[in-house]
């Protein structure tokens, strides 16, 4: 039965194109992650419409060659982390944009000063004059304010608090550290004791040799005690 390819507008069916190309389909990821991020990539939503199922399958053309691999026997595979990236919406847009009109640079203009301008600027060049005679209030002058003191303060404050606590957090853990490496010290110990009395349990596997048996159940070898036990 011919496969078909699940991705919005891509009519491929069979195993080549109508030129001739032989192309493959793959089946959705298992992985959670990969699989999202293939349904992302083909627009579409699980939902009543779209159920992926072991016959819902994306064609090799979606792929760059990049994301494929071929082994010997020539088997096409997706190589790990592949997601399907060329459809017919990412292709460049057949619409090309007009070149800009190429602008003329603009003649320049000859400023004619007529007594009027002469006098305006004769003010503004007394104004800039004033201007730098009179004293100016420096940077610090001007951030020593009582409201930006106080701004400072509070947050020298906190800075303060937030070294006090992450010292404190620090010291936390390695107190956890500590005590982990106790209690590993601890199972340790436990496993050690707990294989040292296995080893001290009387039972029937601790003797298989008919000496053992018969000195301890009067029975002429192990062989008659295990068919004696299993009946």
């Amino acid at each position: 039965m011919p496969s078909f390819c699940c991705v919005p507008k891509c009519n491929q069916k069979g195993y080549s194109t109508s030129s001739g190309e032989n192309f493959s389909f793959f089946n959705f990821p298992k992985e959670s992650l990969i699989r999202k991020q293939w349904i992302h990539a083909i627009r579409r939503d699980e939902g009543k419409d779209f159920v992926i199922t072991e016959r819902t399958k994306v064609c090799s053309l979606h792929f760059r060659s990049e994301d494929l691999r071929k082994s010997i026997s020539g088997r096409i595979y997706i190589k790990e982390g592949g997601v399907p990236s060329k459809f017919d919406w990412s292709g460049p847009s057949p619409k090309k944009r007009k070149a800009p009109t190429e602008r003329q640079p603009l003649p320049a203009k000859k400023k004619l000063l007529t007594e009027d301008n002469v006098s305006v600027n004769n003010e503004v060049q007394e104004t800039i004059e004033m201007s730098a005679s009179e004293p100016r209030t420096s940077f610090e002058d001007t951030c020593k304010t009582p409201g930006l003191e106080r701004q400072i303060a509070e947050q020298s404050t906190k800075i303060g608090e937030l070294e006090e606590k992450l010292k404190q957090a620090e010291s936390e853990i390695n107190n956890l550290r500590h005590e982990n490496t106790e209690l590993n010290e601890k199972l340790a110990e436990c496993e050690r004791q707990q294989k040292e009395m296995s080893s001290r349990l009387f039972c029937v596997d601790c003797f298989t040799t008919d000496g053992e048996i018969s000195f301890y159940t009067g029975l002429s070898s192990y062989a008659t005690f295990m068919a004696i036990f299993e009946y």
